[in-house]
Protein backbone atom coordinates (compact mmCIF):
# COMPACT_ATOMS: atom_id res chain seq x y z
CA UNK A 1 0.00 0.00 0.00
CA UNK A 2 2.54 2.56 0.73
CA UNK A 3 4.18 2.05 -2.56
CA UNK A 4 1.06 2.64 -4.15
CA UNK A 5 0.51 5.78 -1.88
CA UNK A 6 4.52 7.20 -3.59
CA UNK A 7 3.50 6.60 -7.09
CA UNK A 8 2.00 10.38 -8.71
CA UNK A 9 -0.19 8.14 -10.83
CA UNK A 10 -2.17 6.57 -8.32
CA UNK A 11 -3.25 10.70 -7.11
CA UNK A 12 -3.17 12.47 -11.01
CA UNK A 13 -5.88 9.56 -11.42
CA UNK A 14 -8.20 10.64 -8.42
CA UNK A 15 -7.02 14.52 -8.85
CA UNK A 16 -6.44 16.18 -12.21
CA UNK A 17 -5.12 18.87 -12.86
CA UNK A 18 -3.07 18.88 -9.34
CA UNK A 19 0.67 18.99 -9.59
CA UNK A 20 2.34 17.86 -6.72
CA UNK A 21 5.38 18.76 -5.74
CA UNK A 22 8.55 16.70 -7.66
CA UNK A 23 6.66 15.76 -10.09
CA UNK A 24 7.18 17.91 -12.88
CA UNK A 25 9.95 18.08 -15.59
CA UNK A 26 11.21 20.69 -18.03
CA UNK A 27 11.31 20.78 -22.31
CA UNK A 28 14.14 22.45 -23.72
CA UNK A 29 14.91 22.59 -27.61
CA UNK A 30 15.45 24.12 -30.53
CA UNK A 31 12.83 25.30 -33.17
CA UNK A 32 12.51 27.27 -36.04
CA UNK A 33 12.64 31.14 -34.87
CA UNK A 34 9.57 32.50 -33.58
CA UNK A 35 8.15 29.18 -34.08
CA UNK A 36 5.18 28.07 -31.69
CA UNK A 37 6.06 24.88 -29.22
CA UNK A 38 2.70 23.76 -27.76
CA UNK A 39 2.37 20.22 -25.67
CA UNK A 40 -0.85 18.81 -26.58
CA UNK A 41 -3.52 17.94 -25.67
CA UNK A 42 -4.28 20.80 -23.89
CA UNK A 43 -0.95 21.36 -22.71
CA UNK A 44 1.41 24.59 -22.08
CA UNK A 45 3.30 26.72 -24.69
CA UNK A 46 5.41 28.83 -25.71
CA UNK A 47 7.54 31.02 -28.39
CA UNK A 48 10.92 30.20 -29.52
CA UNK A 49 13.50 32.89 -29.53
CA UNK A 50 14.68 34.59 -32.65
CA UNK A 51 17.62 31.66 -32.18
CA UNK A 52 14.45 29.12 -32.34
CA UNK A 53 15.49 28.04 -28.47
CA UNK A 54 12.51 27.59 -25.93
CA UNK A 55 12.00 25.96 -22.75
CA UNK A 56 9.01 24.84 -21.04
CA UNK A 57 9.26 24.01 -17.58
CA UNK A 58 7.43 22.47 -14.56
CA UNK A 59 5.39 20.24 -16.85
CA UNK A 60 3.62 17.20 -15.42
CA UNK A 61 5.50 13.69 -15.92
CA UNK A 62 4.08 11.84 -18.38
CA UNK A 63 4.39 11.18 -22.04
CA UNK A 64 3.30 14.12 -24.56
CA UNK A 65 3.14 14.65 -28.15
CA UNK A 66 4.84 18.27 -28.82
CA UNK A 67 4.37 20.27 -31.93
CA UNK A 68 5.92 23.30 -33.35
CA UNK A 69 4.82 25.18 -36.15
CA UNK A 70 5.63 28.50 -37.65
CA UNK A 71 3.41 31.59 -37.18
CA UNK A 72 2.52 31.93 -41.15
CA UNK A 73 1.59 28.00 -40.59
CA UNK A 74 3.06 26.64 -43.63
CA UNK A 75 5.12 24.28 -41.53
CA UNK A 76 4.58 21.49 -38.85
CA UNK A 77 7.07 19.47 -36.66
CA UNK A 78 6.19 16.93 -34.01
CA UNK A 79 7.54 15.11 -31.54
CA UNK A 80 6.70 11.90 -28.83
CA UNK A 81 8.41 12.85 -25.98
CA UNK A 82 8.45 11.60 -21.85
CA UNK A 83 8.68 14.16 -19.14
CA UNK A 84 10.49 12.90 -15.95
CA UNK A 85 10.64 13.45 -12.37
CA UNK A 86 13.45 16.11 -12.04
CA UNK A 87 14.93 15.93 -15.63
CA UNK A 88 14.88 17.84 -18.69
CA UNK A 89 14.07 16.90 -21.64
CA UNK A 90 15.31 17.61 -24.96
CA UNK A 91 13.78 18.27 -28.15
CA UNK A 92 14.98 19.46 -32.16
CA UNK A 93 12.23 19.56 -34.21
CA UNK A 94 12.42 19.01 -38.10
CA UNK A 95 10.07 20.63 -40.21
CA UNK A 96 7.58 19.68 -43.02
CA UNK A 97 5.21 21.75 -45.02
CA UNK A 98 1.89 21.64 -42.65
CA UNK A 99 -1.55 21.10 -43.65
CA UNK A 100 -3.18 21.85 -40.31
CA UNK A 101 -1.50 22.78 -37.48
CA UNK A 102 -3.51 21.94 -34.72
CA UNK A 103 -3.20 19.17 -31.62
CA UNK A 104 -3.34 15.98 -33.03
Amino acid sequence: MWSLLRDPTFWRSRFPGVVLLGTTGTIDGTASANAIVKICPGGPSTVAGGGGSFSLRNVPIGTYTIISYNPAMTQKASEEIEVTTNGTTSVTFSYSAATDCGCP
